[in-house]
């Protein structure tokens, strides 16, 4: 009797955050979902963006996930993902393993990043373009305020989390004096 093994199913959100959290934990400063200008210009949004900590080596990297052939052949189709390079030395796709091959790639230097049983790999590594982050002042306010609102959702949640366990702890109190009197009367 043989047993089957079967690939996880990925969704594109369950994805990009497996990814975000792996290049976190590699010590890189992460953004997901991130709008790449001024919103109302209807900017490009990169999945996930990832920029080295590092003054000497600063590298943007965008990494576009993608769980379906179909959306992925749309996108190199329409040019969609060459608008990435404006905003980046490096762009990615990003995909659970088999979905892609290296000669899927368009030619023109983006490179493959794939997600097997375990863990990351880059497959194909992208050329770096001549990128500018420190003359993309969009870029960097975008970066700033994302991150802010990030970190206010966050604030905003402990702090509601925070609310509940003193609610609780005054209710058990509560419950904890009642029995002491109810006790106290029976007895």
């Amino acid at each position: 009797m043989t047993t089957e093994v079967t690939e996880k199913v990925w969704t594109g959100p369950e994805l990009s955050e497996d990814l975000a959290r792996t290049l976190q934990s590699s010590g890189q400063m992460v953004w997901a979902n991130c709008p790449l200008g001024q919103v109302w210009d209807h900017c490009q949004r990169a999945d996930v963006l990832a920029i080295n900590k590092s003054f000497s080596s600063t590298a943007v990297k965008i990494y576009e996930i993608k769980v379906d052939r179909g959306d992925y052949f749309r996108d190199v189709n329409t040019g969609k993902y060459q608008g990435y390079w404006k905003s980046a030395h490096y762009v990615y796709f990003a995909v659970p393993q088999s979905l892609l091959k290296v000669s899927d790639l368009p030619g023109d230097g983006v490179g493959l990043i794939v997600r097997n049983d375990s863990t990351w790999h880059v497959v194909k590594a992208s050329r770096r373009s001549a990128y500018a982050l420190k003359d993309d002042c969009d870029l960097l306010l975008k970066l700033l305020m994302k991150g802010y609102e990030d970190h206010s959702i966050q604030w905003r949640s402990k702090a509601r989390r925070d609310q509940e366990a003193k609610k609780y702890t005054t209710l058990k109190q509560a419950f904890h004096d009642y029995g002491v009197a109810v006790a106290r009367d029976i007895t």
